[in-house]
């Protein structure tokens, strides 16, 4: 074993800004602290936090943190033995081999112990479940035992006993995630009770965690395991293990978003099924799901929330070179929900009719905007290109483009020029860069505001809703789109995305002050409103050009009055 103190030295000799700035090429200092783009998560602006000073670093973005260790173990995917070893080298101080391989073999026995834990209180929980056969036949569960299902009777400390009688001992029990300290008093008690468990499996399917699923109206109606030495959600796949092979052979996997739409998409047939665990998918999920399948199938809730969740996983999942198209059904909210309505056959051909993600993506914008009108025309025609000028590929951009204008009956031109000027915009270009001066950090901080306004101040929301629709909204669309459909005052409960959830508690764990609550709201608005003007803007001057260009002096009229127009309601907003 290496003694503590050589531990400690190692840490406290190794700067931390030095080993991660080898990962993260966009680390510099802000401050006290260094900043970068996260390594573990995709982003455009930067939540990634170093401390020099303390030894620390943490993921604003998607709350990954520790030490410099710990960095080393999740980038390179190695123990924490090899992690030393690592770091030794780079700080240039000596450590015998044998201390690495006792190290090693003392994580390993550690994790050995953990998985031995989990297949116990799998086999546990499989023991139990015939108590609720019922609610089983009730949600058509017709094959439990091939997904290993189990049931966690109500009582406080079954498996804690169960486990004990077997040889464990209670702080690895503790550490495998399945039991809590007792807030009062001393002792222990079961995580999970009186819920339906869902075992999750690593792709050796050896069983690392489990998510419980209350039976009645409890909450919260799913519990999983927290993070432990063998489990991390974000690097996990459910089902992933069992469906490996069929991803291979039918060349695509379908990903949903929870458990149940799992297991019902495998009991008729579609055995590619898999599904994140209870977060966003991560980009570490997207390149572990590369290593199988070069296409991804996405069939998410049809909920606002299930709409936000499949662009951004879209986004990760492109980034990780998978090509990813959409399964929509009508007639239920989730996968599970509709084959029980409609049956597996609308279902299944869902997925052998699904679309490509931005061909989706474009018919969800225009659904949005009537088109019938010059102003929403515009509008829906900006956003387009706004997600447009991200495609990597030139020919499927311009194909877009020319599938996005037919839709809008507008030349294709004038999509094309929308999107090289957005281009402009990102690239630090003249041309929208001197008609949206510092717009997006506003804008962003002003989002930021009205969600904290709306978390503290029970008549922000209609008072939002008279101003300002879902459209004009940018960094934290999703979020809106969410709370826009929440009919309780509860929105942090009610938000069911783990990462939306964490955003919104950062913001209302925020010391921000909300003295003049009436004022700032106004002044949100009236930022998110020029932003909003300012891209239509931009996007008018273009097509400006091109109907002079093309000789169309009737849409030239147009266009100058609604020029005229934003630019006196701008003035308005500015002075």
């Amino acid at each position: 074993m290496i003694p503590k103190e050589k531990i400690d030295e190692l840490r406290e000799k190794l700067d931390i800004v030095d080993v991660i700035s080898s990962y993260v090429p966009s680390l510099r200092k802000r401050g006290k602290n260094h900043m970068g783009l996260c390594p573990f998560h995709s982003e455009k602006t930067p939540s990634f936090t170093v401390s020099q000073e303390k030894g620390l670093y943490h993921c604003f973005g998607c709350g990954k943190g520790g030490n410099v260790f710990s960095f080393l173990m999740e980038m390179e995917n190695i123990s924490f033995g090899e992690a030393l070893k690592i770091a030794a080298d780079k700080a240039g101080i000596p450590i015998e081999a044998g201390q690495f391989a006792k190290a090693q073999n003392s994580a390993s026995q550690a994790t050995n112990k953990l998985f031995t834990i989990m297949e116990l209180a799998c086999k546990f929980y499989e023991g139990s479940l015939d108590k609720i056969k019922e609610y089983l036949d009730e949600r058509k569960i017709s094959d439990p035992k091939s997904f290993r299902l189990g049931f966690a009777r109500d009582g406080w400390d079954n498996l804690l006993n169960f486990l004990l009688e077997k040889g464990a001992k209670i702080e690895d029990i503790e550490a495998a995630g399945l039991i809590l300290k007792k807030q009062s008093g001393s002792g222990y008690y079961d995580r999970f009770r009186n819920r339906l468990m869902f075992p999750i499996m690593d792709q050796q399917n050896r069983v690392i965690g489990f998510g419980g699923r209350a039976v009645n109206n409890e909450e919260p109606k799913y519990l999983n395991s927290p993070e432990s030495a063998i489990f991390n959600k974000g690097a996990n796949l459910y089902n992933l293990g069992k469906a490996k092979d069929f991803i291979k052979r039918q060349k695509f996997a379908l990903l949903v978003e929870g458990y149940m739409d799992t297991i019902a998409c495998c009991e008729i047939g579609l055995d590619n099924s898999i599904a994140p665990l209870g977060t966003a998918v991560t980009s570490t999920q997207a390149k572990l799901l590369s290593r199988f399948t070069k296409v991804v199938v996405l069939a998410f809730d049809s909920d606002a929330a299930g709409l936000s969740a499949s662009e951004r996983a879209q986004e990760i999942l492109e980034e990780a070179g998978i090509s990813v198209r959409i399964a929509s059904c009508q007639g239920g909210k989730d996968p599970d929900e509709i084959i029980k309505k409609l049956g597996k056959e609308a279902f299944i051909k869902s997925v052998q009719t699904s679309i490509p993600a931005t061909e989706f993506k474009i018919k969800r914008v225009l659904g949005r905007f009537n088109i019938k009108e010059i102003e929403d025309k515009v509008k829906a025609a900006y956003e387009i290109a706004q997600f447009l000028s991200k495609e990597k590929d030139n020919l499927l951009q311009s194909e877009y483009a020319k599938f996005a204008a037919k839709l809008l009956n507008l030349p294709v031109e004038e999509i094309t020029a929308a999107i090289n000027s957005r281009n402009n915009y990102q690239k630090g270009g003249s041309n929208l860069k001197r008609a949206i001066p510092k717009a997006p950090s506003k804008v962003k901080e002003a989002e930021k505001k009205i969600l904290k306004l709306i978390l503290e101040w029970d008549e922000a929301l209609s008072k939002i809703k008279e101003e300002l629709t879902l459209n004009d909204f940018n960094q934290y669309k999703g979020i809106f789109e969410q709370i826009w459909t929440i009919k309780n005052n509860d929105i942090l409960s009610s938000i069911n995305n783990e990462s939306d959830a964490k955003v919104l508690r950062e913001i209302a764990l925020s010391e921000e002050p909300l003295s003049n609550k009436d004022q700032m709201l106004k002044d949100c608005i009236s930022s998110i409103k020029a932003f909003t003007i300012q891209n239509e803007m931009g996007f008018i001057r273009e097509s400006l050009l091109m109907a002079e260009k093309n000789g169309e002096e009737e849409t030239v009229n147009e266009l100058k009055k609604r020029q005229l127009y934003l630019n006196e309601i701008l003035r308005m907003l500015i002075r």
